[in-house]
């Protein structure tokens, strides 16, 4: 009966040691069930990061996949733009061709009629009033081609300058002619006016002594020529230039109207003139004149002018 019980005591407490056991390993295994479950719920959270990001990425690839379809058709429209240049270079290419040419022609034209006025010039008594009003017309037609000329041409185009230095010659040989005849005229005035009061019977002592013919010889000797007209010097800037044009005109300072200087002027279109002068209150200023009657101020016994379009 004790061997037994001692038997059943062994079997219980084995029994205890291996429930013992078991209960160590049911913890166990909870508590690995646990750190899986804690690892999954970690994988869970990173996945839906990553999904996070690839949603984001995604996102941003449509973008960029926007936004090179909108370069490659700005590149597209560039591409038309630059052709639709290139096309107007070329224009304007062919256009300044056409300028430079017609500048050509315009240059023998103006070297034609300087050899015209250099033959008359020299055969020149002026005599014969009617080859003075031929050169007249002619220079007349040539003004009016560079006026054409001009109107064809932008705003900025260098060439005015060109035009405008063509056309100061003009005038320059227009003003020269003019001086020629006045000079001629006054030179023949003299010697008729001289011989009417000259007496026929004077001994060649008495003419050579004579009063009126020593004061024509005076004159004439000591300007060197025909009698010397009073003119006034004119300076004038416009806005392509920064070289003032010279010109001239047979009137003295105080005498010379707005008219007179448009005649030198001599270009179309509306304009604005103004004209350096002294102010007593002032001192220096430009001085607008508007009325073609009105007369121009002086500056130091000449003309200083700026010419300005009316864009207004």
């Amino acid at each position: 009966m004790k061997a037994e019980l001692l038997r059943v005591g062994f079997t219980h407490q084995n029994l205890e040691s291996d429930n013992a056991d078991l209960r160590r390993q049911l913890e166990e295994k909870s508590r690995i069930a646990e750190d899986v479950t804690k690892q999954l719920q970690h994988k869970d959270k990173f996945l839906m990061q990553q999904q996070d990001q690839i949603e984001i990425l995604t996102q941003q690839l449509q973008e960029l996949n926007s936004l090179k379809t909108d370069l490659q058709n700005k590149l597209e429209e560039r591409g038309g733009s630059v052709h639709q240049f290139q096309s107007q270079i070329q224009q304007l290419s062919d256009r300044l061709e056409d300028v430079n040419l017609a500048e050509t022609n315009l240059g023998m034209h103006i070297t034609s009629q300087d050899n015209k006025l250099s033959s008359i010039e020299s055969r020149f008594g002026l005599k014969d009033q009617s080859t003075y009003r031929e050169s007249s017309e002619e220079m007349q037609t040539l003004k009016t081609a560079l006026r054409s000329l001009r109107s064809n041409m932008s705003l900025h185009d260098p060439q005015h300058h060109a035009l405008d230095t063509l056309e100061q010659g003009v005038t320059s040989i227009m003003e020269r002619l003019q001086s020629g005849i006045a000079s001629s005229r006054n030179s023949d005035t003299s010697s008729t006016e001289s011989a009417r009061h000259a007496s026929p019977r004077r001994t060649p002592r008495e003419e050579a002594n004579s009063p009126s013919i020593n004061s024509l010889n005076a004159h004439s000797t000591s300007n060197g020529g025909p009698p010397v007209i009073n003119s006034t010097k004119v300076l004038y800037f416009t806005e392509r230039t920064v070289t003032p044009f010279m010109s001239s005109i047979t009137k003295p300072l105080g005498q010379v109207t707005l008219r007179d200087f448009k005649k030198i002027f001599d270009r179309e279109g509306p304009y604005r003139y103004h004209f350096k002068a002294l102010d007593p209150e002032f001192g220096t200023v430009k001085e607008e004149v508007v009325d073609d009657d009105d007369i121009i101020p002086g500056w130091e016994g000449k003309i200083v002018g700026w010419v300005e379009e009316d864009i207004g």
